[in-house]
């Protein structure tokens, strides 16, 4: 592993913050630290470029401890949400901002300038003023000047949160495509030897810029989890200072482990139910009697039912099977590419109303009208139970 954060402690007014967070990320690896406000992520991002001290804990780059190694050179990069640019300087001079302090030679800075101009999209940017630029170009802008010096890891915190919705999403996957041909600092030009800031261990400065393509290792703090699965590799759910599950996007989005990982990532059908049997695997709950696919790792006999959004399919009289219920449709959503209906299901003394998702080409009948659904085995997972409030 490239970068290895270990058992990271850290309180503000004897109020904790981090409690024993541990976070690695290998080489060419991105790692996203996703969350509600306040659970630490941002705190952990300021502990690991060296703006912050932890309380207790390690923290280790290529197994090297960091803790008395300087911020300007643990040759970190770094992009925040509000940009952090000169606005008195033009973008060519922002990018090679960070390079004219490490003593650069100047055909060498232009050069690099332009290879990360190029690599965000912004080639003949050069001479803008920084205020003429969109929020995505000023935060384009910031991203390469982050990348100009080569860092061994990049930091991001929030850097999407500023712009709105339809520029978020499409500079979501450019983005991730970015990071992924960032280079590889071990073939690049690096700070002139002679400027004393040249680091222990890198190669000496070569005569032209060479990017060999590589990831770029990146940790990317964010609130959104849309953001988090489609720009990382892997993503750690952060909970009251915790780390509450860690995974692939993937993993996360069909295996979510707790009640408040599955509530984050947008699911919020969860119902109290009890075990019957594990073979066949069947649950009891307000909506009675619902086959699952299979029943594991649960040691209780009680526990929490997640049904997925997509679980639902209108069926007729002619098509009971399993895990058909009857419900009122009060209310519907069009998203555009899928619409979201509340169904309300009257089986025990407290009703209970599901949130399901349905394609936008499905004919959905009129709010206040019984429908009969059926819900797929598949798309239904036990969770523990939800601890008490």
């Amino acid at each position: 592993m490239l970068l290895r954060a270990k058992d990271i402690h850290k309180s503000f007014d004897d109020q904790p913050i981090l409690r024993g967070v541990s976070v690695a990320a290998a080489e060419g690896e991105i790692v996203a630290l996703l969350g509600p406000s306040g659970c630490g992520k941002t705190t952990l991002l300021r502990i690991i470029a060296g703006l912050e001290t932890a309380d207790h804990g390690q923290l280790l780059l290529d197994e090297v401890d960091l803790t008395s190694i300087p911020i300007h050179r643990r040759r970190f990069g770094m992009v925040f949400q509000d940009y952090a640019l000169f606005p008195h300087k033009n973008v060519r001079q922002n990018v090679g901002f960070g390079l004219k302090m490490l003593g650069w030679d100047q055909p060498l800075l232009n050069n690099r300038v332009q290879q990360v101009l190029l690599l965000v999209g912004l080639a003949n940017f050069d001479d803008r003023a920084v205020h003429e630029l969109s929020g995505g170009e000023q935060q384009r802008v910031a991203l390469a000047r982050a990348l100009a010096p080569f860092p061994r890891l990049l930091l991001l915190d929030e850097p999407l949160g500023s712009l709105d919705k339809a520029l978020r999403e499409r500079l979501m996957g450019e983005l991730r495509s970015i990071l992924k041909t960032a280079g590889d600092y071990e073939t690049s030009i690096l700070p002139n030897a002679t400027t004393g800031d040249h680091m222990a261990g890198a190669p000496e400065p070569a005569e032209q810029p060479a990017v060999s393509g590589a990831a770029m290792t990146s940790l990317y703090v964010t609130h959104d989890q849309e953001e988090a699965f489609a720009i990382a590799d892997r993503v750690l759910v952060m909970n009251k200072g915790q780390i509450e599950q860690a995974g692939s996007p993937v993993e996360l989005y069909r295996k979510p482990g707790t009640p408040f990982v599955a509530r984050f990532l947008g699911m919020d059908n969860l119902l109290q139910v009890e075990i019957v049997s594990k073979e066949p695997p069947v649950v009891r709950g307000a909506l009675g009697e619902l086959m699952l696919a299979e029943i594991s790792g649960i040691n209780d006999a009680r526990a929490t039912l997640l049904i997925r959004p997509e679980a639902a399919r209108l069926t007729d009289g002619e098509d009971d099977g399993p895990n058909t219920i009857m419900g009122r449709l009060i209310d519907i959503s069009f998203r555009g590419r899928h619409q979201i209906a509340s169904v309300q299901f009257s089986l025990a003394a407290e009703p209970v109303t599901l949130k399901l998702n349905f394609d936008s080409t499905v004919r959905l009948p009129t709010v206040s009208s019984q429908v009969r659904i059926t819900l797929d085995p598949l798309s239904l997972r036990l969770l523990e139970p939800e601890p008490p409030a």
